[in-house]
C-alpha cells in the first residue's frame, strides 16, 4: 500500500492543474499512469482490475483529460 501511495505521489500529485491544462501531452501521459494505478490499487483491494486495454471509445475519461 506504502508503494502505492509513493506512486501516486511521485508520478500524479506531483503536477499542478496548470500544467496538466496547458500540456496534452503530460496530461495524457499521467491520465496513463493513473489507471495503471487504479488497477494496482484494486488487485490490491481484492477486485478484478480494470482493463488497460479498451477501445478509444470505451474511454470517455481518458478522452476528456486528453482534451
Amino acid at each position: 500500500m506504502a508503494d502505492i501511495l509513493a506512486k501516486t505521489q511521485d508520478q500524479l500529485a506531483c503536477y499542478t492543474g496548470a500544467q496538466l491544462k496547458d500540456d496534452p501531452l503530460l496530461r495524457l501521459n499521467v491520465a496513463g499512469r493513473a489507471m495503471e494505478i487504479e488497477a494496482q490499487m484494486a488487485a490490491f483491494m481484492g477486485g478484478p482490475p480494470p482493463a488497460l486495454t479498451r477501445e478509444v471509445g470505451d474511454m470517455p475519461m481518458l478522452q476528456l483529460l486528453a482534451a
